[in-house]
């Protein structure tokens, strides 16, 4: 938060008498009454008209502690705190410089800084306006980085700065292809695919299982229908005819298992490969302690 740094009445406390003020400087001096009477609006409306009157430092340094810093504009009160310094008299004594010149380092000091490397393909756009890689000056608040290539919009970051942050951006591409369609190399097909082959497995297994389970029964109710001499004992055949019934359940499970995930696999396949999202990976990095002084965030 920006500490208040200053009073417009310091304007007219440092402004030299003159038999006749001038225009800006009558400005001027309304501008303070209505900053002392908390009327921003018309203190800034009647800075406005100062400065449009007269370009001055007291001007300057007015619109940059009034209405430029209240409003989180540092940039343009830092830029109108420099021209203020450019228009002081030669004079070292004159009594607005110390207080402009400390002003002016202050506000230097707290505004944020993006440090940006972005990809070699595309452009970025920062508040919608065209950006290079290097440092860039914002103003504390919200702002929004957008990632452009042939003319589409392909991702979006809005995040928040404070006063006097400074911000690593990297805009980083794992690689420069086209869209991810190609469904062979898509992970959930593979995975998709290896369920599918566990599942014919599982299904073979059912019929083998299944056929000999069928063949014992079979021989079984064939033995209790016997009445005469028979081939095996009833005991016999009714503990082989137990012991098909645990596999073939085993593989009827392997088969509706590995069925039901093919079909979730390659349904998250089919899905992810229909989004036209470019292979490129873009990644934030920002500045704060953890991970090397860098924290990757993906979007």
């Amino acid at each position: 938060m920006i500490l208040p740094l200053g009073s417009i009445a310091l304007l007219v406390a440092t402004t030299p008498a003159q038999a006749s003020p001038s225009e800006a400087e009558e400005l001027l001096v309304r501008a303070a009454a209505a900053c002392d009477e908390a009327d921003r609006v018309r203190c800034c409306a009647l800075l406005e008209a100062s400065l449009a009157a007269e370009d001055t430092a007291r001007g300057r340094f007015g619109k940059a502690i009034e209405c430029e810093i209240p409003a989180g504009r540092l940039r343009a009160a830092r830029d109108a705190l420099a021209r203020g310094q450019a228009l002081l008299s030669a004079d070292a004594e004159d009594p607005l410089r110390v207080p402009l010149e400390d002003r002016l380092r202050e506000v230097s000091a707290q505004i944020p800084r993006l440090r940006l490397a972005l990809p070699s393909s595309g452009s970025i756009e920062l508040d919608g306006a065209p950006i290079a890689s290097g440092e860039v000056e914002v103003d504390p608040g919200r702002h929004r980085v957008t990632l452009v290539r042939g003319g589409e919009l392909v991702k979006t970051l809005t995040f928040e700065i404070t006063v006097g942050e400074i911000r690593h951006v990297s805009l980083e591409e794992s690689n420069e292809g086209s869209p991810t369609t190609t469904a062979g190399l898509n992970p959930w097909f593979i995975a998709g695919v290896s369920a599918g082959a566990v599942g014919l497995g599982g299904l073979v297994a059912v019929i083998v299982t299944g056929v000999d389970y069928i063949e014992a029964l079979d021989m079984y109710n064939t033995a209790r229908a016997c009445e005469g001499p028979c081939p095996a004992s009833l005991g016999d055949l009714k503990a082989e005819v137990d012991d098909l019934v645990a596999p073939n359940a085993a593989a009827w499970a392997v088969f509706g298992i590995s069925l039901v995930s093919s079909i979730v696999f390659v349904s998250v396949g089919i899905a992810s490969s229909n989004d036209d999202t470019p292979a490129a990976t873009v990644r934030l990095l920002v500045n704060p302690a953890e991970a090397g002084g860098r924290v990757v965030v993906e979007f």
